[in-house]
């Protein structure tokens, strides 16, 4: 469908194009969608852009998917704000990460050479 100049189509919007007020009724939503989109996209989550993290035959296979992947994300952003508001509402720090033990601790006494009479000991005659 074409307009001519004349019909005044480009004067019929509710805020002219660019202009202050445009800007300032648009660019929240534009924002919200690219972050919603981005999100989607996101390669250690949903990752949506991936073809092969989703082998699905067929559109309605494809939608019950994405219905599934975006409701995944909305729940992740749900969490992660709540999480950060807590945070930001609780009055003392948040406790640290105990520290994981480290591998040479967590198996320390499982091999021969870990016990101290057998570590200088000379290997066993054949």
């Amino acid at each position: 469908m074409t307009f001519a100049p004349a019909d005044g189509a480009k004067r019929e919007q509710a805020y002219p194009y660019q202009s202050a007020e445009w800007k300032k009724w648009y660019a929240p939503m534009r924002n919200t969608v690219e972050s919603n989109n981005k999100s989607l996209k996101d390669g250690r989550f949903a990752a949506l852009d991936d073809t092969e993290r989703r082998p699905r035959r067929g559109w309605a296979a494809m939608l019950v998917v994405l219905a599934m992947l975006m409701a995944a994300t909305n729940v992740r952003k749900i969490t992660s704000w709540t999480a950060r508001r807590q945070q930001m509402n609780s009055d003392t720090a948040a406790p640290a990460k105990p520290q994981r033990a480290r591998r040479r601790e967590v198996t320390r006494g499982y091999s021969l050479l870990d016990r101290e009479e057998q570590a200088q000991a000379p290997p066993p005659s054949a």
